[in-house]
């Protein structure tokens, strides 16, 4: 049942108060951009979409010059870990996972109520797991690593986890327009992908609520289940029991 115009009010007078950052989380056609879109497009003044800096605006080079060069040690042990080259997109995305959560931060001290992530920090730890070079993940690394997922641990708040079956992800990605690498591929090579990330975000997500003071909330909803507009409504409600759970 769609969420109605009273208990809309009544969600925003528990979460007027309260400020959270939110990542929707899930592999390719599991519907976070769809769900992203239908919440954002409510207009609710209380929600704000949000995104990466973008790397191709001006108003961005700050941030990617501050953490580039904050990360110059780093970047250093990583080229005599002896693997390839970063690529552009994999030294943006440790840019961002070295200094977003000081902008998220920023965001919700100034007063922005629920700070939405599309693609936030899990989605790019996976990716650069995946695609990354091996030397991202030796020994050397550890220490920058543990220092990624402890401000993380500090930033999140809320983990919106959207899943479903191999055949509805499988068929969604082969009937959308946008490409991707598992798009026309057999079914058992989509099926052995998708598990891989699913185990990924589990390990990602585990790391950051394990022995964490400050608690992020996990919820898992099946996509397969239930129509976007069902889910937002879903949404809606946790967001209001997390923040009376946060901020207590």
């Amino acid at each position: 049942m769609a969420t109605t115009v009273n208990e809309y009010h009544q969600l925003r007078e528990t979460i007027l108060h309260k400020r959270i950052v939110v990542e929707l989380v899930g592999t390719a056609g599991v519907g976070k951009s769809t769900l992203f879109n239908v919440l954002i497009n409510k207009k609710l003044p209380w929600i704000k979409g949000d995104d990466v800096p973008p790397v191709w605006r001006m108003s961005a080079a700050r941030f990617y010059i501050k953490n580039i060069t904050r990360m110059a040690p780093t970047l250093v042990r990583l080229m005599r870990n002896g693997d390839r080259l970063l690529t552009r997109r994999e030294l943006a995305f440790m840019a961002i996972l070295n200094g977003w959560h000081e902008v998220l931060q920023e965001k919700v001290n100034n007063g922005n109520k629920i700070l939405l992530l599309d693609q936030g920090p899990i989605s790019i730890i996976a990716y650069l797991t995946v695609w990354g070079p091996k030397s991202l993940f030796k020994s050397n690394m550890d220490g920058w690593w543990e220092r990624v997922y402890t401000n993380f641990k500090q930033t999140m708040d809320m983990v919106i986890w959207l899943d479903t079956t191999d055949e509805i992800i499988i068929n969604r990605i082969n009937n959308r327009p946008q490409g991707h690498h598992l798009k026309g591929e057999s079914y058992p090579v989509s099926s052995f992908w998708l598990s891989k990330y699913r185990l990924l975000y589990d390990q990602i997500v585990s790391n950051l609520i394990n022995n964490n003071s400050h608690k992020i909330r996990v919820i898992r909803i099946n996509s397969g289940e239930y129509s976007a507009q069902e889910i937002a409504d879903k949404v809606l409600q946790e967001f209001s029991t997390t923040t009376s759970e946060i901020y207590q």
